[in-house]
């Protein structure tokens, strides 16, 4: 029996290859980084849906963790979350370093949209807040760049990618926001969305952070995907 499941786990290894739509790119091409931006442009449509034999799951709508922010005087916590778009991206540039096992990732989504059920205790101003509603945050022309390093691991005897650290920081050229039942009054709870957009710079210096910390989870859950799912010699064989 030993024999038998060490003949599969073999066969299964040897049967790992990249699905025939990825373009082959070498570690030693001196173009691997333009063959990687081709093959992240073609998996774009892909991602809709997820890509199974790629471990990467449906990104449009991509649900998010709970999360909890402070900001000033209010308690804001949001479940249910959703993010839609992340997915409509336009790569601007991508540097992939195999030898340094480095990699810096520049591209721009269209807008992403956040949509979640928030419940808000604190003050604000005159007004005594503990409610709770739908809240939708949509941040247009996101500019994001991501960087990060990777190990060489052996793996059952392969040699795989392994992502040791991730960054990543973005810009959003607007924002708008919209939170329903802040105020029971319907002209009140205009108002207050009419005031809490003419000041979005200010609140998404404070909120944002919290924001791109989730928005970065999808990102990371891709990238490590595509790195750590084939062995290094056919995510990147020699070129010879």
């Amino acid at each position: 029996m030993l024999i038998l499941l060490l003949f599969c786990f073999v066969y299964v290894e040897a049967a790992k290859k990249l699905p025939p739509y990825v373009q082959q790119c070498y570690r030693n091409d001196p173009n691997l980084s333009k063959c990687i931006e081709k093959n992240v442009e073609m998996l774009q449509p892909k991602l809709i849906n997820g890509i199974a034999e790629l471990k990467i799951p449906n990104l449009n709508p991509y649900p998010l963790p709970a999360t909890q922010l402070f900001w000033n005087n209010l308690e804001l916590n949001m479940s249910n979350i959703q993010a839609y778009n992340i997915n409509d991206y336009k790569v601007k540039s991508i540097i992939f370093n195999y030898e340094e096992r480095t990699w810096d990732m520049e591209w721009i989504i269209r807008e992403v949209r956040i949509e979640t059920d928030y419940a808000i205790r604190g003050k604000i101003m005159v007004f005594e807040l503990n409610t709770g509603g739908k809240f939708e945050g949509t941040f247009r022309e996101l500019s994001e760049k991501y960087t990060g390093t990777f190990d060489i691991v052996d793996k059952k005897g392969k040699e795989y990618l392994k992502v040791k650290s991730t960054d990543l920081k973005a810009k959003s050229k607007s924002e708008r926001f919209h939170f329903t039942n802040v105020f029971k009054d319907d002209e009140l709870n205009t108002r207050a969305n009419e005031i809490l957009n003419e000041n979005a710079d200010l609140i998404t210096d404070e909120v944002f952070p919290a924001v791109l910390k989730l928005v970065k989870l999808p990102v990371d859950n891709v990238f490590i995907q595509l790195l750590e799912t084939y062995p290094a010699d056919v995510l990147f064989p020699v070129k010879k």
